[in-house]
């Protein structure tokens, strides 16, 4: 089901034809009905769209999409290559609001870039932030590590990517690219306990620490699900940037 309790708009362009939908809080609408509507305006051809899609911009065989999530709790897990101890713990962090960012040509999905953001896009002008966490390249591009085979539709296969790296567990192989901190969490004291097992201090490898921060910060916190949206992460564009 669509949340009509938060309405909200998705903008479709194509072929320089802008499509504006709204979600308001008049009656609960399933998905199906939605494309059912989509199809009729011939704005697109079958399938679902992906949950959350703010933008979608298409030219020919070519397709952007521009997806968010609200802010949400993430229990962050390692791989077993970064120690016996610290592979077998859960840690919850607070993500801020999600923006990510998919090209796709014809049916396969060619690029995509993950940020976060300070609220529910509200413009094409608002800041795109650092996806500052394990298992990112620069320029905020994600490591998805071996996938299998993906869906056949872009708008499946965009659903897929995104449980994959919420799901994927974190390792230290690209910790060089977790800098420009914020000094509310690079600041922090890490958890070193977490429930009832001690973190060695041979485990501690940048990655960690950088998530036990991160817990640190949200268990210091009443409402960290509300304070994670102002914490300063790096500007690193605009949502304009994500439509060229």
């Amino acid at each position: 089901m669509l949340d009509v309790n938060n309405p909200t708009m998705m903008t479709i362009i194509v072929d320089g034809r802008v499509h504006i939908l709204r979600v308001t809080p008049v009656k609960q609408t399933t998905a199906e009905e939605v494309v059912a509507e989509l199809q009729k305006s011939k704005t697109i051809d079958s399938g679902l769209m992906p949950a959350g899609t703010r933008f979608l911009r298409r030219t020919e065989n070519r397709a952007k999409f521009v997806v968010e999530r609200p802010p949400r709790r993430l229990i962050a897990r390692f791989q077993p290559v970064l120690g016996p101890t610290i592979s077998r713990l859960a840690v919850p962090i607070w993500l801020p609001w999600q923006i990510y960012s998919f090209s796709v040509s014809g049916n396969t999905v060619t690029d995509s870039r993950f940020f976060w953001a300070k609220r529910s896009i509200q413009s094409v002008d608002d800041e795109l932030l650092r996806y500052t966490l394990p298992n990112m390249w620069d320029e905020n591009r994600p490591c998805y590590g071996a996938l299998p085979t993906l869906p056949e539709s872009p708008e499946a296969t965009i659903e897929y990517l995104i449980s994959h790296i919420m799901a994927s567990a974190f390792n230290n192989d690209l910790a060089q690219y977790l800098k420009n901190i914020p000094t509310i969490i690079s600041g922090q004291v890490p958890t070193r306990r977490i429930g009832n097992v001690d973190v060695p201090h041979e485990e501690m490898h940048a990655s960690v620490e950088h998530v036990l921060k991160m817990h640190a910060w949200g268990e210091a916190h009443r409402e960290p699900e509300r304070a994670v949206n102002s914490i300063p992460w790096q500007p690193v564009g605009r949502v304009s940037d994500l439509l060229k």
